[in-house]
């Protein structure tokens, strides 16, 4: 069965309809990796004032990379690589913050999510990453409670779960799975 799947897509990617079919879904893959970085972009802002200046610097060369890998095809860093830049994470954050503080898990955390993005492969990865974003959106509320950054909160969880949505059926509009997520988190508040 393995031969006759290779051959098929040879076949498809070599044919006219194998070429739009493959263009499509990878329109479909970079509409949804383009929402998942604004997610996770956005709810990393309200971090920026608690972790390091290194971390900071480091998370915005990640989003940079990711940012320009959808003007021009750019490499895509390998397990190893991605095991050793998380290694390397740690030790930065380890050294820029003073011990096992909530700051220092924040940061963690805020790396981390954006070292996910450079794993992402499908819908399953998709939704991972979006999954493991409410974290990071929910810790917006150990450095702050007032009610502008409450607000804010819940205008990233709805974009998450726009996100959300997304992953689990790429073909649909970014307006559409807006509007699906609105009423998701409607519906859920109490």
């Amino acid at each position: 069965l393995f031969p006759y799947t290779t051959l098929f897509r040879s076949w498809l990617t070599s044919s006219d309809l194998g070429s739009s079919l493959m263009t499509a879904q990878a329109r479909q893959q970079t509409g949804l990796r383009a929402t998942l970085l604004l997610a996770i972009v956005l709810a990393c802002l309200l971090h920026l004032v608690n972790i390091s200046a290194p971390t900071l610097l480091v998370c915005l060369a990640l989003w940079a990379y990711q940012l320009l890998g959808f003007f021009r095809p750019l490499p895509s860093p390998g397990p190893r690589v991605l095991t050793v830049a998380g290694a390397l994470c740690f030790v930065l954050i380890a050294a820029t913050n003073e011990g096992l503080t909530v700051e220092f898990f924040v940061s963690l955390l805020v790396l981390m999510i954006s070292l996910k993005l450079f794993e992402f492969r499908g819908c399953h990865d998709a939704m991972m990453t979006a999954i493991l974003n409410y974290f990071v959106v929910a810790s917006g509320m150990f450095f702050s409670d007032s009610l502008l950054v409450t607000c804010y909160i819940a205008l990233c969880l709805v974009y998450n779960n726009a996100a959300l949505v997304r992953a689990s059926h790429p073909g649909l509009p970014l307006k559409r799975c807006l509007r699906w997520a609105g009423r998701l988190t409607l519906q859920a508040l109490p």
